[in-house]
Parts: C-alpha cells; structure tokens; sequence
C-alpha cells in the first residue's frame, strides 16, 4: 500500500501471485504504453481481429500496416443476399501519398497470417522437440563457475596476507616488550606491503562474488526464458487468439511485407 512517499509492509497473506510474476506481468504493462509508439515491445491490443497489428511494416516505403475489415453484398441468382467479409493490411503511405511508396495500397490479411502462422509452428515445432533439460544444460554452460574459483583463490590470498600481518603484529609486540630484539622499524616497512595484498585480495573477493550473484540472476533469467518457451511451444495451436497474439508478439520483432508478397520475419530470439 502506498500513502504518499509512505510505503507499507508487503501483506503477504494477501499476496496472490509471487514477485517474479508480479515483475513479468509490469513489464507487459509497460511495454504497452501508446507514448513509446514504434519502441513498444507488446501489442496494444489482444481483442481486436487483427492477428498481426503492429508487427508488419512495408518492405517498399517502410510505414507501419494497418489492419481492417470490411464486407461486400452480392445478390444471388435465387433472390438472396450473401455477405462477403474481407481482412486486410494497408499501407497508410501508399493510401495518403500515392506516391510515395512503389507497392500496392493493400495486402489479403489471410495470405499474410497463413505464412506467418507457418513459419512461427515451426520455429515452435523445433523447440518442443528439444527435451527442456537440454535447453537447461545449454543455459548452464554459460555459467562454468569461473568467478567461483576467482573468489576461492582471492579467500586464500586474503588469509595468507591476514595471517602474515598477524605474524609481524605479534612480533612488533615483543620487540616493544622486550621478548626479542627484532628491529621494529623491520616491521613497519614490511607491513604496508601486506595490508595492501590484503585490500586487494579483499576487493577481488568482492568483485567475483558480485559476479556469482549476477551470474545466478542470469541463470534463473535463463530459466524462466526457458519455461515460457516451452510453454509456448506448448500452447500455441489451442490458444485462445489474444493469447496467440501475445506470443507472436514475444517471439517476432517486425514483419516486412514486399509488393510481391515476399514476407521477411525478425524474431526476437534466434533459432539458435
């Protein structure tokens, strides 16, 4: 609850859904804001008829298409009327500055979703068909524990120099009370020395755990990426359309549409 600049203590006997969840869903939020215009990263809407609004551009003049749906009557030989629906993608230069794009005003929308829809089954073909402990294994590989061993080796380091100092302090003690006759000023040159591989050591732990930490977000980050592939993979075909849509948008970048027909898709992941 916020009050102001005062925050409340997190309820969590009201919480229905966890943190990370709850941080994908603002992402989504966010991503749908209209003032990003062309940086939006989700479409602004699941509910329209539209499969692919907001993802085609022209391959000719580059302007956005825009999606639209219209009908058309023919009266039939016997009397009756038969109502005819149509769906297509415009392009709103070619329709307002004729000449300002060489390709056509207009593209069928059921030809352009047909192939669209062809090549995201098979992208989502290829990775149902990789078992997800593999996708895991893969994710893993990039984390080898390197910063592991660079923080071990600084530990030692650390405790090889603490314990030098340790030595020379408990040296120093007995030259000043007599117990040796150890030059004092012996220990003074020689402990700069340590203190500093001490404070090196000490800053190199720090950096390679820093390094495991964000290593361990990367993996889990890797994780989540993995499982909601999968996921997708998974649900695709029995989707309900807002929910196809929004896995288009995830998976696909941009769309370019050529006067030929000819279809360029970017994905936001590799196939790789």
């Amino acid at each position: 609850m916020h009050m102001g600049e005062t925050l409340s203590p997190k309820f969590e006997n009201l919480q229905i859904i966890d943190d990370d969840l709850f941080a994908r869903c603002q992402e989504v939020v966010k991503g749908r804001a209209t003032f990003l215009k062309k940086d939006m990263t989700e479409p602004e809407r699941t509910d329209t008829g539209s499969l692919l609004s907001g993802l085609l551009y022209c391959k000719e003049c580059g302007a956005k298409l825009y999606y639209s749906h219209g009908t058309s009557k023919r009266k039939m030989a016997d009397g009756t009327t038969r109502v005819y629906g149509r769906e297509a993608y415009h392009c709103y230069t070619k329709l307002n500055h004729p000449n300002g794009c060489a390709g056509p005003s207009s593209y069928s929308a059921d030809l352009i979703n047909d192939a669209v829809l062809k090549e995201i089954r098979r992208f989502l073909t290829v990775i149902k068909a990789i078992p997800q402990e593999n996708l895991l294994e893969k994710a893993r590989e990039k984390h080898d524990g390197v910063n592991e061993v660079a923080y071990r080796q600084a530990e030692q380091d650390y405790f090889e120099a603490h314990k030098q100092i340790t030595a020379l302090e408990e040296q120093a003690i007995k030259a000043l009370t007599g117990e040796n006759s150890l030059d004092i000023s012996i220990v003074n040159s020689m402990m700069p020395k340590y203190r500093e591989k001490m404070e090196q050591a000490q800053r190199r732990m720090e950096d390679a755990k820093a390094k495991m930490e964000q290593e361990k977000e990367q993996s889990k980050e890797a994780r989540r990426e993995i499982g909601e592939l999968v996921s997708w993979a998974e649900a695709f075909d029995d989707a309900e359309p807002e929910t196809r849509r929004m896995i288009i948008a995830r998976l696909v970048e941009r769309i370019d549409i050529g006067a030929d027909y000819s279809i360029s898709i970017r994905f936001r992941i590799s196939m790789k």
